[in-house]
């Protein structure tokens, strides 16, 4: 690499990293489910919608996004967070009467 900025190689780096990341949490995701890692494509664990390009792309839909669903609700994200949180320190899941 003469003449080239560094910065050049790095980025690209970074980019293709993310890219591969992307690809092997998929492929520990679906592997033990024996599910295709080619179709279908990538949708939301939790409402199964499946997911558009745009929010497939490597750490910028993450940020974007905020990490969750993009047709969810306010209450259903605070309902996820609760769930996250419980789980996370124990609790067991409150039992809901209908």
């Amino acid at each position: 690499m003469t003449g080239e900025p560094a910065w050049i190689f790095l980025a690209l780096a970074a980019v293709w990293g993310a890219v591969v990341g992307s690809f092997l949490n998929v492929v520990i995701y679906r592997l033990p489910l024996r599910q295709s890692l080619a179709w279908p494509g990538s949708a939301c664990p939790s409402c199964k919608r499946p997911l558009s390009w745009y929010e497939n792309i490597p750490i910028v839909s993450y940020t974007m996004l905020g990490g969750r669903c993009r047709t969810w609700t306010e209450a259903e994200q605070r309902e996820a967070k609760r769930q996250q949180r419980d789980l996370s320190h124990g609790r067991p899941k409150p039992k809901r009467i209908s």
